[in-house]
């Protein structure tokens, strides 16, 4: 078992863009917005196999600085494909609060993560 405790960065751009155009009356609209936020988390790694392990792992940001509040919990199975690479599959869930003036994103999103990491070690 391996437990890992993280203390971070997350940098987010937010994009939007809409066009609308029946017969030339035209409507166009396009607009974006960027921050960072602090962040602190964790992962804990069980190995089931010799190439299977399942990680758990979350973090929480924000409190104000750069944005209202954001968060993030996932459970992935990876299977080691190679002794540096690791095919993973799992569940994600994130919240993300930020407001900016009149500007509010207040989105909660989750779905199935697939993902292949590399271990530099």
């Amino acid at each position: 078992m391996k437990i890992d405790a993280l203390s971070g960065f997350r940098y987010w751009h937010l994009g939007e863009s809409l066009t609308f155009n029946p017969s030339t009356l035209g409507l166009s609209f396009s607009n974006s917005q960027n921050w960072v936020d602090p962040l602190v988390g964790g992962r804990i790694q069980l190995a089931l196999a010799r190439k299977v392990a399942v990680n758990v792992l979350g973090d929480v940001g924000g409190w104000g600085i750069g944005l209202h509040l954001d968060y993030q919990v996932a459970g992935l199975l990876g299977f080691r494909i190679k002794p540096t690479w690791n095919l993973q599959v799992g569940y994600r869930y994130v919240g993300v609060d930020y407001r900016s003036g009149e500007f509010l994103f207040d989105v909660i999103t989750s779905g199935v993560i697939f993902g292949l990491t590399m271990n530099l070690k």
